[in-house]
């Protein structure tokens, strides 16, 4: 048996191409696919929203991050680690809070 050179977009637009040929349910689709449910659901309003863009990958990383250091903050501690490597975390940070109160 050769394997499967299938992408996951073109397994995608197999999935949509047989729901709307109505061979089949829409729960049997996704048993066969291997998906949940809510996979195939989502799948189907991305085709109906965007066209066959719309089941590209997409990028799972979170579009900010409340909680990140600011650049400057960083760029200060990254020079000191190399200024000075073999002090500890809390001497850096005593020593960028009495530089840049």
């Amino acid at each position: 048996m050769p394997w499967d050179e299938r992408t996951p977009m073109d397994s995608r637009a197999q999935f949509v191409e047989a729901w709307r040929e109505g061979g089949f349910s829409l729960v049997e689709l996704c048993e066969r696919y291997g998906v949940s449910r809510k996979t195939g659901y989502k799948w189907l309003r991305r085709w109906e929203e965007e066209g066959l863009a719309g089941l590209a990958e997409r990028s799972r990383a979170p579009a900010s991050c409340p909680h990140r250091t600011e650049e400057r903050c960083e760029q200060a501690l990254v020079v000191s680690r190399r200024k000075h490597p073999r002090w500890g975390a809390r001497k850096h940070l005593w020593r960028l809070a009495e530089q840049h109160a």
